[in-house]
């Protein structure tokens, strides 16, 4: 095997596969396996769950395949001289890398022992510009559950209806539903792991260039220009996530997003130094007051709002509601209550809509 390209197309294509590597190291599935065929290269990196495979601009003098061990590999090829790159193989024992004056010899394991790559079988794909999912999986894929109590809340639900995409994520303490229009005909249910989602969101662009998603009984495959991101799917049932909102509400309080942002960081460098960043709400004639304190110190502020309903108390997660605002694109926010006891919700009706709702605090306050 022999071929040619540049360090940074090199790096990039490297980068982008082995994020797929498992924690078990010293095995073939530590490994990233390169292949040359059809005057293409092609790198791919798999653990039992998770698969990525994408194409490398290359000169290809000579086919072959290769496994090398990923870290390694990563971090001979980021280190090299910003120049091109020839990259050859030595029977079944070594793969050489020279680029200028530097020459790294690189120990290989027999590729043949590498993992047949997962297949999703061949279904109609949904299409849909990269910047529109990459953007609707980021507004909620910080809600999952990143334990493993119930394996199902550590992804996200993926619920399709005609030209309609849903994305759910919950963790028992918070949830983040993000819905849109799509060109598609498909209707299905589909949870799919966060690791998945974030290296999806990884490899797209801010840009309306399409890509697609297949599925089937047990897999998911995201296509993104020349990167293919394969994972298995969660088994089991998702929680009614539409029951879990409440039908309406008596207090409302709108702000400015970035404003009350701004004031909930500063809230939460106090904040932090109690158990669940707890940082207290206090609403009343216009007015939304924030409260913190810990053994470091105390902090209080006033921001500018219009309110409707009774005045309200009640103590919230600091972070679970900057991640919101993170999230939410909006200049102003309006935040939705019953009760200190009920959940606080945020909300926006219409083609581009979302919800998200947070468990309050009990404190003895």
């Amino acid at each position: 095997m022999q071929f040619v390209c540049t360090r940074s197309d090199l790096n990039e294509a490297v980068s982008a596969v082995q994020h797929a590597i498992g924690k078990v190291q010293n095995t073939i599935q530590d490994c990233i396996l390169i292949e040359c065929r059809d005057n293409r290269v092609v790198l791919r990196a798999t653990d039992s769950t998770l698969s990525i495979r994408t194409e490398l601009d290359a000169i290809v003098n000579n086919d072959g395949r290769a496994a090398v061990p990923a870290r390694l590999l990563g971090e001979i090829v980021r280190r090299l001289p910003d120049a091109d790159v020839t990259v050859t193989t030595s029977g079944q024992s070594a793969l050489y890398l020279q680029c200028l004056s530097a020459k790294v010899d690189l120990r290989m394991q027999n590729a043949d022992e590498f993992p047949v790559p997962p297949q999703v079988e061949e279904t109609a794909p949904v299409s849909l510009p990269q910047a529109q999912l990459r953007r609707m999986i980021e507004q909620v894929v910080f809600a999952v559950a990143v334990n493993e109590d119930k394996p199902i809340l550590t992804g996200v639900l993926f619920q399709l209806e005609k030209d309609r995409l849903t994305l759910v994520a919950l963790d028992g303490f918070r949830m983040a539903v993000r819905s849109d229009t799509i060109l598609s005909d498909m209707e299905g249910s589909f949870v799919i792991p966060s690791r998945a989602l974030r290296e999806a969101v990884r490899a797209m662009q801010d840009t309306e260039e399409e890509m697609s998603i297949r599925f089937d009984a047990s897999r998911a495959c995201f296509s993104v220009g020349t990167t293919e991101i394969t994972t298995q799917l969660l088994e089991g049932r998702y929680v009614r996530y539409d029951s879990l909102f409440p039908k309406s509400f008596a207090i409302r309080v709108r702000a400015d997003r970035l404003m009350l942002l701004e004031a909930l960081q500063r809230a939460s460098v106090i904040a932090s130094g109690e158990e669940n960043n707890v940082v207290m709400f206090d609403i009343h004639d216009n007015d939304l007051s924030l409260e913190a304190a810990s053994q470091a110190g105390q902090l209080s502020e006033s921001l500018p709002a219009i309110t409707q309903g009774d005045d309200l108390r009640i103590a919230l997660n600091g972070r679970f509601v900057m991640d919101v605002l993170k999230a939410i694109e909006d200049e102003e926010v309006e935040m939705v209550f019953n009760t200190s006891t009920s959940p606080c919700a945020f909300e926006r009706h219409g083609i581009q809509s979302y919800g998200y709702l947070i468990l309050p605090i009990q404190v003895n306050r």
